[in-house]
Formats: C-alpha cells, structure tokens, sequence
C-alpha cells in the first residue's frame, strides 16, 4: 500500500474507525467529508503508522490486557501491519494486525452498525 491519506472501514458494520474527542476512538457510519475518519498511512519499518488528520495523533491500543485491547489516538505511534483480504484481492482492501502480534484490529461488538461502537484487537488470525 502506497502511503496516503485512507479511511479504515469495517466491511461487515461499513463503518469507519472515527477520532471521536480527544483521544477517543471508535467506530461510526462513513462521513466522506470528515477529517476525524481520515488516516495518513506512512512506513514504519515493515509495517504502517496511521496518523489522524484530525488531530495528528496516531491510532494506538490502551493495552491489550486492562483494557481489552481498545483504540485511541496516542501522542506516540503504534507499527500495524497489513495482510491482503483473499476475497477482495486487489482492491486496497487489507486486514490490520498491530505490529508483531497475530490480533487483528475489529469491532468490540462485531459486525453491528452501531454508532460510537468501540474499535478493538478482539480476535487472532
């Protein structure tokens, strides 16, 4: 993937990983016009950094085990990584796992369309 400003949607609920206040994320129904769902992915190593451009901090999990592995927007960056979608080959459509983990980044309460649903590594691939 090209490094460039994206939205992170969840195929299933179809909706956005969104900077919903200071810090806070979660996932809301697609705003084409709105800065608090756009990403800028940039290289870390062999992964990606996810940016907002919102705020320009950077999409991070609280912690994995007091938290439940919840998103928020760090001062700091966290490395994902990126595996291809095999039934959407070729069409930017990617999975995201942090870093060196096997957790992949979902909703907490699948595939739901709820607004202000939280964002989480839920489940291992």
């Amino acid at each position: 993937m090209k490094p460039g400003t994206y939205r992170i949607v969840n195929l299933a609920s179809g909706t956005a990983i969104t900077e919903i206040g200071p810090g806070e994320v979660a996932s809301r129904p697609v705003d084409y016009d709105s800065k608090t769902q756009q990403w800028f992915a940039q290289h870390s190593g062999d992964g990606y950094q996810f940016k907002s451009l919102k705020s320009g901090g950077y999409l991070a999990i609280a912690s994995i085990n007091d938290h439940n592995g919840e998103l928020y927007s760090s001062g700091y960056p966290t490395s994902w990584m990126l595996f291809p979608n095999p039934e959407h080959r070729g069409h930017n459509t990617y999975g995201i796992l942090m870093g060196d983990t096997d957790l992949i980044l979902d909703l907490a309460d699948g595939p739901k369309r709820a607004d202000k649903t939280k964002a989480s590594l839920l489940s291992t691939i």
